[in-house]
């Protein structure tokens, strides 16, 4: 009894409530701050998966042949230089158009030489179009999701036979197609 009497009046191990107190507050504000700081990182990968999610990724549909590329080229109806917007992706009438990421459809209908041409905002200021359809699987301000059907490939408009024609555009700016197929 004598010893633990000696130990608590030692001074080594006194406490002092004032620092004590001063180091509990220090604590306390670094837990807030890193609180703070993993919260923002959570929203930060949150938003980064949202974006991905909503980026154009896949291809459009499971036809090989890529009869047309991104660019400048020959019209195949007049034969002027031109520049393609899109990529035109050959195939059967009827076959599936799915959507390459999440996004909305803004836009459903018959659209001059597209012929009949679905649109699909994707936020983050991409869209993508699919023009020369044979009809409509989504209809105008159904939310989508990547992978998900949407429309049957056709050969309306202005067109040499069964195809889409996909663009992807960037704040209105047509961008190749061929580097937003990842898989």
């Amino acid at each position: 009894n004598q010893t633990l009497k000696g130990i608590a009046s030692s001074p080594v191990n006194r406490v002092d409530p004032l620092a004590l107190g001063l180091e509990l507050d220090r604590i306390a504000d670094d837990s807030n701050a890193t609180r703070e700081m993993l919260s923002a990182l959570v929203d930060y990968f949150n938003d980064a998966a949202q974006m991905l999610s909503n980026t154009p990724s896949i291809r459009p549909t499971d036809s090989p042949w890529l009869t047309s590329g991104f660019g400048k080229r020959a019209d195949p109806i007049d034969g002027r230089l031109m520049m393609h917007k899109g990529l035109d992706i050959g195939g059967s009438v009827g076959s599936h158009i799915v959507a390459p990421a999440d996004g909305v459809v803004i836009f459903a209908g018959t659209r001059g030489g597209y012929g009949k041409t679905l649109v699909v905002d994707h936020g983050y200021g991409y869209q993508t179009h699919f023009a020369h359809l044979s009809g409509f699987a989504a209809n105008v301000g159904d939310r989508i999701n990547r992978g998900q059907l949407i429309a049957y490939m056709g050969s309306t408009g202005k067109s040499t036979g069964p195809h889409l024609h996909y663009e992807v555009r960037r704040f209105g700016r047509p961008l190749d197609p061929i580097k937003f197929i990842l898989d």
